[in-house]
């Protein structure tokens, strides 16, 4: 990306819908289908030779011999837009899903390039992370995110939801936040699945299935994505709206009402019972498939509380073939009904009997990963019953089914009562209209948002609407506005919404936050150079001088060139890039390569130019910074190459240089407020400092009446390690590997170091900002932590 000049800020909301994409209250978009079901309509092929056949409703790639990368192509170009979809590969094969990428005549001869969202099996586990196909490489990778790399499930179905808003791309594995980009060099572009060049003779596979993208055109919104509650769905039973809907009646309904899934009441008319022949059950699951609508299994009324013995047998049997029906249709369960009590029968022997009935029906269902569940209901439907029958049925496959039954609200109500079963609770829960009166239906949602509830909410809706599709859509978007509004409650909220380090764009600048709070602020834009400002430490205090970037009492008004954290040099072919004189050169920045945000770590990688007085262009650099999320202290590393490219680059023999820090005025040594002390690795302390060498040095003093520090690591691999310290009593910290004429009293020119030639030198730092001194900061150990890293 050439440079965050021209980007806008954009905070978006997208509420995350199920069926349609919402922008705002009262306007929805739909989601679109890219794939059909059936063809490759819609879609061109690009690059390699691989194949991408269609086959139960999957796309699939197959590799083939001697050929490139191979990308099958959306015919239309997305700018703005939310895509999900499934995908399943090879453990020995790696693939991806391009975004916003382009073929032209005039890059490579139309070679496919652009952001790819990374699919990879391997033990690197980068699924997920952002990769910049045949052009610059990786963007955002997965090394700083330990719970994106374990959200993979190997030789499953994995789900990608991936968000391009603005300048922002986001992605998320199996519900898990992977990458969080920003970068704007390529603002439209075709989607791909690609299929990898591979050297196997085995031709390898990758499958898409549930392709679906939703354009986005009021980006004034923020994504409420990854929240709790963000996995519910919401669905249809077919009892009572559909009761007479045949099933491609059905699912054309629920498809265009974005219902995502549905409950199979059994004798409605959509005739799936367990009589269906193998043919007939492969048809409906195809049915189901080709619609894009996930069937989440068969709503039996089987139930088992007869005394009688033969009529509890053939319930128990009967149920067995629903769930064999289940099995082959594609559902993942079956619900069942405790039932009803029996005169002259105690209760207690009743719950036993339904409890037993249903473990020996959980141990059934469970090879065929069918879950058994229990809906209250009947006189069995209080909530202390229904736990009574859960203790007995204690199998893990049995679970129960909520059924916002009016007796969810007897004793000391919803909440109480929920709590007996939430333990137990299965991937299923039946509402009533959620526009009627008579039960808490938000209360409830904020329940099952606190706990994170994963499962389906499944409307089971009496009476004949004069038009079912819209009554669908008002009853799912009562649940999405239910849903948003406990999640934008949930005490959690901002705390999710800011964990980790987030990379902001702010105007001119890129704010860093940590957790939410700020931690510095990155200037790049008509500037003398770089540089970070203000830098805010573990107390919640700056730890710098806000001069010359504003006034602040007790500052001395010295230096205008030491702004807060920088790195440049006094001398480089002569030219002093240290001072701000009307002689001096300037740092230019140019572009950012790479803007990451993520839980452990954010990134900000640019590419900078330095400028002699007279706009000649001396070298050039890339700047690394990586910020870290660490719990005692702020990490932040700085890796700054210098790249020779106009010639040979003579980095000179001054003390004004390089990686630097001017503190606080509490911190110094000297002046009128200032308490504070220098020591570095070798133990010397305070003014003594000035000059030497060491791996490491420490300066810290009081802020606010808390002492804090700041530590700058000089990493093992750097040029004339260990370096030496232009660390002064006024609050100027400096690492300075090239000043020997002045530290060592050397002659002049003796710390001169030469760069080549379009060749490149490398300098690594990290800062930590602590509390307390050295020994409370853990500095010695934190250094080794740091030098271990090659």
């Amino acid at each position: 990306m050439k440079s965050i000049s021209s980007l806008l800020p954009f905070v978006y909301v997208l509420l995350l819908l199920l069926g349609l994409c919402a922008v705002n209250a009262d306007d929805t978009m739909p989601w679109q289908n890219l794939f059909d079901g059936q063809t490759l309509t819609g879609w061109v092929q690009r690059g390699g030779t691989a194949s991408y056949t269609v086959q139960d409703s999957c796309i699939i790639g197959t590799t083939a011999p001697n050929t490139p990368n191979s990308f099958l192509c959306t015919e239309k170009n997305y700018a703005n837009f939310i895509l999900e979809l499934d995908f399943q590969i090879d453990p020995q094969l790696n693939s991806g899903v391009q975004i916003r990428s382009q073929s032209l005549p005039s890059y490579q001869n139309g070679r496919v390039h652009g952001y790819q969202v990374e699919i990879d099996p391997s033990d690197r586990a980068w699924s997920g992370g952002i990769y910049d196909e045949s052009r610059r490489g990786w963007l955002n990778d997965l090394t700083h995110n330990e719970p994106a790399r374990k959200a993979y499930k190997h030789n499953q179905w994995n789900h990608l939801h991936i968000e391009a808003i603005g300048s922002s791309i986001r992605t998320w594995l199996n519900g898990v936040l992977a990458a969080d980009l920003i970068d704007s060099l390529t603002p439209e572009g075709f989607i791909a699945l690609q299929v990898h060049s591979s050297n196997s003779a085995t031709p390898l596979q990758v499958r898409w299935r549930n392709i679906r993208l939703c354009e986005i055109t009021d980006l004034n919104y923020t994504s409420t994505y990854g929240l709790p509650g963000s996995r519910m769905k919401f669905g249809l039973v077919t009892y009572l709206w559909a009761k007479d809907w045949d099933l491609p009646t059905l699912l054309a309904h629920c498809r265009e009402a974005g219902i995502a899934g549905v409950e199979l009441r059994t004798t409605h008319k959509h005739g799936v019972e367990p009589e269906l022949t193998a043919q007939q059950r492969q048809d409906v699951k195809k049915l189901f498939a080709d619609h894009n609508i996930t069937l989440v299994g068969i709503g039996s009324n089987e139930n088992f509380d007869n005394p009688d013995p033969v009529k509890l047998q053939e319930s128990i049997e009967r149920t067995k073939q629903f769930i064999l029906l289940s099995r082959d249709v594609g559902g993942v369960g079956v619900k069942v009904k405790p039932n009803d009590f029996h005169e002259g029968i105690p209760h207690e022997q009743t719950i036993r009997q339904i409890g037993e009935a249903l473990n020996l029906l959980g141990e059934f269902g469970q090879p065929y990963q069918q879950q058994i569940r229990l809906e209250a209901h009947g006189q069995c439907a209080q909530l202390p019953t229904i736990k009574a029958i859960m203790d007995i049925a204690n199998h893990p496959n049995v679970a129960v089914c909520w059924n916002s039954n009016p007796q969810d609200l007897e004793g000391e109500g919803l909440a109480a009562n929920f709590n007996l079963i939430q333990g137990r609770l299965g991937n299923t829960i039946h509402v009533r209209p959620l526009n009627e009166g008579n039960y808490p239906y938000q209360e409830l949602i904020n329940i099952l948002v606190q706990m994170d509830y994963d499962g389906w909410v499944l409307l089971e809706a009496s009476g004949e609407p004069d038009d079912p599709i819209a009554a669908l859509i008002q009853q799912r978007q009562l649940f999405e506005k239910m849903v948003d509004q406990a999640q934008q409650e949930h005490p959690a909220a901002e705390q999710i919404k800011n964990a980790g380090v987030k990379i902001r764009e702010e105007g001119q600048e890129l704010g860093v936050y940590i957790n939410g709070k700020l931690f510095t602020r990155y200037h790049f834009r008509d500037v003398p150079r770089p540089f970070f400002y203000p830098v805010i430490g573990p107390t919640g205090q700056p730890m710098t001088r806000s001069w010359p970037m504003q006034e602040a009492p007790n500052e001395e008004q010295d230096h205008p060139h030491h702004r807060s954290l920088w790195f440049t040099h006094g001398s480089v072919n002569g030219q002093d890039f240290w001072a701000e004189l009307e002689k001096s050169g300037t740092i230019r920045h140019d572009e950012f390569t790479r803007i990451t945000s993520g839980p452990a770590a954010g990134v900000i990688e640019s590419k900078n130019s330095w400028l002699a007085k007279d706009g000649r262009v001396i070298c050039t650099d890339t700047r690394t910074h990586t910020f870290y999320n660490r719990v005692q202290e702020i990490i932040m590393d700085i890796e700054v190459t210098i790249h020779a490219t106009q010639g040979e680059v003579v980095l000179g023999d001054t003390k004004e240089g390089s990686m630097a820090l001017r503190l606080a005025p509490t911190m110094r040594l000297k002046g009128k407020v200032a308490h504070g002390h220098i020591v570095n690795s070798e133990g010397v302390r305070d003014g003594d400092t000035w000059g030497k060498r060491a791996a490491w040095c420490d300066y810290y003093g009081p802020i606010e009446g808390q002492v804090v520090g700041a530590a700058i690591f000089d990493h093992p691999q750097n040029p004339r390690h260990p370096t030496w310290w232009h660390v002064r009593d006024y609050g100027l910290f400096a690492a300075n590997p090239f000043g020997i004429h002045d530290f060592e009293n050397q002659p002049a020119g003796a710390g001169d170091l030469v760069i080549p030639a379009h060749q490149d030198l490398k300098f690594r730092y990290r800062l930590v900002f602590h509390r307390g001194d050295e020994k409370q900061g853990n500095i010695e150990n934190l250094y080794r932590e740091y030098a271990e890293i090659k």
